[in-house]
Parts: structure tokens; C-alpha cells; sequence
């Protein structure tokens, strides 16, 4: 099976230490802020995350910086572009990363 990056991230109980569990509705709650489900009005422009057959193995920092600029686009109106490659090559210096597998998209998210 071909690797594109993602690296599922462990899954632990509240016994293990975690705070929120993913998927759970326990102890979590707010406002639906798009009803509609319709993100397209929002979504960031295009940014190849691979190139000439290379890739990155970054899908992870791309997928997350793409939610969080959507996002805020969709909140304030106003379109950020944070730079994938800073966050990449942060998240490979501390170990985030690895070029060769991918990300936890939870720690790329903290």
C-alpha cells in the first residue's frame, strides 16, 4: 500500500490522559457554525503539495493549514495564506515530521 503521509494519530481513553476523545460528544459542545456544509465558497487556492513526482509527505501540515485558513476566511472574511513549507520544515526540525512517513495530524494541530 502506498504512503501519502498521514499518520493516524494513536487514539487514547481519558485513562490514558487525553482530554477530548476524538468523535466523542461528551463534556465537548458548541454552536454548528456552517449549517449549510458548503466550505467551497472557502476554500484556500490550490498549493500543490508535491511536484515532478516528489512529494513531501506533507498532507498533514497542508490538509490542517487548509482547514485553519478556510476557517478563518469563512469566520472573518478575510483570506490568510500561511506558509505550508515554514510549518513543514518546523515540524521536521522537531521531529513532527518525518520526510520519509508523514504526520500526526494532532500534533501538526498543537
Amino acid at each position: 500500500m502506498r504512503n501519502y503521509g498521514f499518520i493516524p494519530p494513536k487514539i487514547e481513553t481519558r485513562e490514558e490522559g487525553a482530554e477530548h476523545i476524538f468523535g466523542s460528544l461528551s463534556g465537548v459542545s458548541g454552536e454548528v457554525i456552517n449549517p449549510s456544509g458548503d466550505w467551497f465558497p472557502y476554500l484556500p487556492e490550490k498549493e500543490p503539495q508535491s511536484r515532478a513526482g516528489f512529494d513531501t509527505k506533507g498532507c498533514g501540515i497542508w490538509g490542517t493549514l487548509n482547514a485553519l485558513e478556510t476557517l478563518i476566511y469563512f469566520k472573518t472574511g478575510i483570506k490568510v495564506n500561511y506558509s505550508d513549507r515554514y510549518v513543514a520544515n518546523y515540524a521536521k526540525n522537531e521531529g513532527i515530521l518525518d520526510p520519509k512517513f508523514g504526520s500526526d495530524v494532532h500534533r501538526i494541530a498543537e
